[in-house]
This record gives C-alpha cells, sequence and structure tokens, in this order.
C-alpha cells in the first residue's frame, strides 16, 4: 500500500520522502547515527544536497520533534545544536524500516563525516569584530577547554574577512602547520656557525 503524500515535494528527488511522519523519523535516525550535537546548518545540508526533503517540511519536523521531546536542542555561541533523546533513538531503532533502505545506507556513509565536522566546529572559533574602518580577524583552535592557537590581523574589507574565516574553518590545521613550520624551522643563511676561519 503506497504511503500517503502529506508533505510538500519541491526540491525532493524521486527515493526522497513525502510522508511527514516518515521525515521525523528520518530525522531521528540520522541524530543516532551521528551521535554528537550537530547544528542545524549541517542537518539542512545533508537533507537538501541529497534532495531527502523539502527544506520546510525538514524545519517543521525538526521543531516538532524538539517540542516533543524526542530531540534536544541546546545553544552555544547563539548557535543551536541539536541532539537525540533516548526517546528518539526508541523511534528511530523501531521505526527505522518507514525509512527506503538507500536513505538509510547514505545517512550510514556520511554520519561519520557529520560527526567529524561538528567535532571540528567545536574546536575551531572565528569572530570578525569592527576596528576603524576595518576589521579584526580573530582565528582560535582549542584542545578541549585549552585554548593552543591565536591569530588575529586586520582587514580593511569584510569580504576578505569573511572569505578569511571560511578558508580558516575548512582547513585549520593547514593555517596552524604553517605558522608552527615559519617560526620553527631554521633559514639558510642563519645558521651559527662554529669554525674559526684563519
Amino acid at each position: 500500500m503506497a504511503k500517503e503524500i502529506d508533505a510538500m515535494t519541491a526540491g525532493v528527488r524521486i527515493g526522497g520522502l513525502y510522508n511527514r511522519s516518515d521525515i521525523k523519523v528520518l530525522l531521528c535516525y540520522i541524530l543516532k547515527c551521528v551521535d554528537y550535537p550537530t547544528c542545524k546548518a549541517s542537518i539542512d545540508t545533508f537533507l537538501l544536497e541529497n534532495e531527502l526533503v523539502n527544506y520546510y517540511e525538514g524545519s517543521n519536523a525538526l521543531s516538532e520533534l524538539v517540542q516533543a521531546g524526542h530531540i534536544e536542542a541546546t545553544t552555544e555561541d547563539g548557535v543551536e545544536y541539536y541532539q537525540i533523546t533516548e526517546s528518539g533513538k526508541f523511534i528511530a531503532r523501531e521505526l527505522d524500516t518507514h525509512i527506503p533502505y538507500s536513505v538509510r545506507q547514505l545517512v550510514i556513509r556520511e554520519a561519520m563525516h557529520i560527526a567529524l565536522a561538528e567535532r571540528r566546529k567545536k574546536g575551531v572559533k572565528t569572530e570578525i569584530r569592527p576596528h576603524g574602518t576595518g576589521h579584526d580577524v580573530v582565528m582560535r583552535i582549542f584542545h578541549e577547554e585549552d585554548e593552543v592557537f591565536n591569530l588575529s590581523f586586520y582587514c580593511t574589507d569584510s569580504l576578505q574577512a569573511n572569505m578569511i574565516c571560511e578558508r580558516f574553518e575548512a582547513d585549520p590545521a593547514a593555517l596552524y602547520k604553517t605558522v608552527i613550520d615559519a617560526l620553527t624551522e631554521e633559514k639558510q643563511g642563519n645558521d651559527v656557525r662554529t669554525d674559526t676561519q684563519h
């Protein structure tokens, strides 16, 4: 028996979800597989890039799951994160067969990447502060609670400042390594001579 189509279908590919109950199950299943606090932008990106659900239906389903206590929402640095609760895990376990097998396989494959990206974001902070006619860009890296890297410099243009932040967030390790190498490598011509010339 075909399932009732009761959700908007705009932007959803064949094989995506058109049923609101199934969309809720999918969200629980995603957060169960990721098993780490996940921001809405990451959830939206996964759903929309794979054309699994309509954007508005996904947003409404997420809000309803939070209200029902199946997903917990927390706010950190102005960003809202979502994490599955025990009742949400129960829904994901008991009703996962409501989701097409191909979609479940996709979630399982991508869950680790989403979790790694979320963990990296937790350890990386960027900030753009107004400074005179320009902006200070502040880039920081944390290991657990300890700040291990802090670099700040001035940009005259806000677009440049935003671009720098985005590139740093995409690969913070590259900048960290570049700075450390630049500060610790010995340069040619700076070696200390130990021999004596006669």
